[in-house]
């Protein structure tokens, strides 16, 4: 669901701006509960971790963070944001019956042969 960039400059200050982009630029958001999910993570693990967040911008592609570095390097602290949001989101329901219709409109029209 993200994709990685190349790798960033060490900050002086440990603030960094991350920008977290869905693959394709595919959404990432699909309604209020999605942002209110990954908003969880955020302040879950921002505690667990001692990091601060000075700003955030939530799209429905893409995710803006200004933040400060804890104790946990910044890759582990992000993996563990994004790993939460992203289990969450594949075992959401209405996702999960959204993608089997997505599977299943590709067979029907011959996108695809199998999903």
């Amino acid at each position: 669901m993200f994709v990685p960039r190349r790798a960033r400059e060490k900050s002086n200050s440990g603030i960094y701006h991350i920008f977290l982009r869905g693959i394709n630029r595919q959404n990432i958001f699909e309604d209020g509960e999605d942002n209110q999910k990954f908003l969880d993570a955020l302040q879950r693990y921002k505690e667990i971790c001692g990091y601060s967040l000075y700003a955030y911008c939530l799209m429905g592609n893409h995710v803006h963070l200004l933040l400060q570095v804890g104790i946990q390097p910044l890759a582990q602290f992000m993996r563990r944001i994004c790993g939460s949001y992203v289990y969450w989101y594949n075992n959401d329901e209405y996702n999960l019956s959204i993608r089997q219709i997505a599977r299943l409109t590709g067979i029907n029209r011959g996108i695809v042969y199998r999903a």
